[in-house]
């Protein structure tokens, strides 16, 4: 059976995402009275699609503040810890092997898209190393593989 397409996921697959900026983030929520650790933020989100880790994230600042924060609230929350977070994008690093392997892909001309959870601003900065592999710009998959699958086609 002949490989058709080739689908890679962005974060941990092409590029060490996940880890870029945790100290920062960790710092930036200490100052809103969260007192999640580095390694915190990595078991408590590696992995997690965006509208689960906004989620979970509004649950624990509901916490400290003994209330549902307002609006005006999370969203300084949420924009502060992506700032922190984009301080750092200079900082990440492509997986082991990733490149190598999306190259021999394209050489061998398979049919390659990259699809994450993670939203399309801010899927887009961190694949400037691999546009030139593609075709196309990554996808974000929220529950849209079938959409993702038939761009390769």
């Amino acid at each position: 059976m002949a490989i058709e397409a080739v689908l890679f996921d962005c974060d941990g697959v092409l590029v060490d995402s996940e880890v870029v900026g945790l100290d920062d983030s960790a710092a930036f929520l200490a100052t809103l009275g969260f007192s999640w650790s580095p390694r915190d933020l990595i078991l408590k989100f590696t992995g997690m699609r965006d509208d689960l880790f906004r989620a979970e994230l509004l649950e624990g600042y509901a916490d400290i503040l003994g209330r549902a924060p307002s609006a005006e609230e999370a969203q300084a929350l949420y924009e502060g810890l992506m700032a922190a977070r984009r301080a750092n994008l200079h900082q990440m690093q492509s997986v082991e092997g990733a490149v190598a392997t999306v190259q021999l892909v394209a050489e061998l001309g398979i049919p390659r898209a990259v699809a994450s959870s993670s939203r399309q601003e801010h899927l887009d900065p961190v694949f400037e190393e691999y546009r030139p592999l593609f075709n196309r710009r990554p996808h974000v998959l929220d529950h849209r593989l079938q959409y993702c699958l038939s761009e390769l086609r």
